[in-house]
């Protein structure tokens, strides 16, 4: 049985060594990684419960804050509906009175024309219309 080469079997039986230490390491590496494992599980199921509280507080906020804006836009359509009725009032109070004042700054006018022509001036030219 002297079939091999003495230098493969140095070489083969230090590979076999080499992988048995590896192997060990990685054992060692195995057990060592299952234990850190083991010590943050009960840190992810602490984390876990937070996360839920918090899901809990902004799904809560989310309806306070849904809330507020509704109330806050139905204050915002009453204010707007406020608004254009005091709006519709002092356009229809314009109206009563505004013949009232364009008669008030006609009358100014006449006036105005009346001093001038006392004054001996010639009243303004009234504007003419071309008719065609």
């Amino acid at each position: 049985m002297n079939s091999f080469p003495e230098w493969w079997v140095v070489i083969s039986g230090v590979f076999f060594a080499l992988n048995i230490v590896l192997f060990l390491v990685l054992i060692i590496a195995a057990i060592k990684i299952v234990g850190v494992i083991r010590g943050l599980q009960p840190k992810v199921n602490e984390l876990t419960a937070k996360v839920s509280g918090i899901a809990d507080k902004v799904d809560q906020l989310t309806e306070q804050t849904k809330t507020t804006v509704n109330e806050v836009g139905g204050r915002a359509k009453n204010v707007a509906t406020s608004v254009e009725s005091i709006a519709h009032t002092a356009s229809v109070q314009f109206e009563k009175f505004s013949p009232l004042l364009i008669g008030g700054l006609t009358a100014l006018k006449l006036m105005a024309a009346v001093r001038e022509y006392k004054k001996g001036g010639a009243a303004a030219p009234a504007p003419q219309h071309d008719e065609e």
